[in-house]
């Protein structure tokens, strides 16, 4: 299908600025609810690409998108948008994901759920292998926290709030988002919302076939909801 974006975001942001590295990954949530401000940066020639999950059944499919700009009532505050898919409610949508796999996909999250020091482990199958996503620390200080993933005896830091210099710790988040194997090589690859403050929201999608050597995932986008 083709990829359909509103000729209105084009000319009035034909060069927009978003805080968004590599490609653009959004779970169901922001879908439905779309953001503030200018619209991301889409890559040329890409085709969007929704991952849908029914029952049992999860997979990925091209879809049609259309960006939709929601102006604001206030002066000076910035429009809305909104994403319309078709076919709807996908719990991905994503473009420019160079390795994700159209056709039937493993997931084993297809919700948003959260690390805490209430809850600090999530393990999860995917493929054949067991893994273990967890908030790990010597403190109860949440700054303090590091999300680790492992699986067997090997074991990963992907994320550590106290060295995000982005912005100073404020209640930190630790929110999976889609845990599952979206490249199709039967490792674990995640959308999740990894931040030093309650009210910034980057979603960062991790894919084990772009992982460094000794690495379990490696981080292949950046999208500041």
């Amino acid at each position: 299908m083709k990829r359909c974006v509103c000729i209105a975001c084009c000319l009035l942001f034909p060069t927009a600025a978003f805080a968004q590295v590599g490609p653009l990954v959004l779970p169901g949530d922001d879908v439905g609810e779309g953001h503030y401000g200018d619209p991301p940066a889409l890559p040329d020639g890409a085709e969007w690409l929704g991952l849908y999950v029914r029952g049992d059944s999860s997979w990925v499919q091209p879809v049609e998108v259309t960006i939709e700009v929601r102006p604001s009532n206030e002066p000076g505050e910035p429009g809305r948008h909104e994403y319309v898919v078709d076919p709807r409610s996908p719990s991905l949508l994503l473009i420019g994901v160079r390795q994700a796999r159209v056709g039937t996909v493993q997931s084993a999250l297809w919700y948003t759920d959260r690390l805490s020091a209430a809850d600090p482990v999530k393990e999860f199958v995917v493929g054949s292998e067991e893994y273990r996503l967890a908030l790990e620390g010597t403190s109860a200080d949440p700054c303090a926290q590091v999300v680790t993933l492992a699986q067997g005896a090997r074991s990963q830091r992907l994320y550590e709030a106290r060295t995000d210099d982005t912005l100073a710790c404020d209640e930190p988040r630790f929110d999976l988002h889609w845990v599952g194997d979206l490249d199709g090589d039967g490792r674990l690859d995640l959308l999740a919302t990894f931040s030093p403050k309650y009210s910034y929201h980057p979603r960062r999608l991790y894919l084990s076939s772009a992982a460094a050597p000794g690495d379990l995932v490696g981080q292949v986008s950046l999208f500041e909801r």
